[in-house]
């Protein structure tokens, strides 16, 4: 009996081909919301300056506008780190973490910055 249907020989895409409409749609967030930007923009500025709109809408919206345009403001960050009462090991170890070139730092801390607890 002949049957119809089923696998075939030789049909269909072939493992590995690239399915060029999917590839043409697989888009980034980042890129599809760029599309976006202008009239985003544009929105965020209508509502700022709609005087019939709530007041924390406006305010959200111009903040928005200032933090796209400006960036956030820095948040100060709170320590207790008093540098005074580091050895001067500690100092050197905290100069190369932060960035300093070990050279900056020969001598300080004799021949290599003690070693940070984790």
């Amino acid at each position: 009996m002949m049957s119809h249907g089923g696998k075939r020989e030789g049909a269909g895409r072939k493992p590995g081909s690239v399915n060029r409409l999917t590839v043409a749609k697989k888009r980034t967030l980042t890129e599809i919301a760029g599309d976006y930007t202008a009239e985003a923009i544009k929105t965020l500025v209508a509502i700022m300056k709609d005087p019939n709109a709530p007041a924390a809408a406006r305010t959200t919206a111009a903040n928005s506008i200032l933090d796209r345009g400006h960036g956030k403001p820095k948040q100060p960050i709170e320590h207790d780190l008093n540098l005074d009462n580091l050895t001067d090991e500690q100092l050197a170890a905290l100069a190369i973490a932060l960035g300093a070139h070990p050279s900056a730092v020969d001598g300080l801390a004799g021949d290599r910055p003690a070693e940070t607890a984790h």
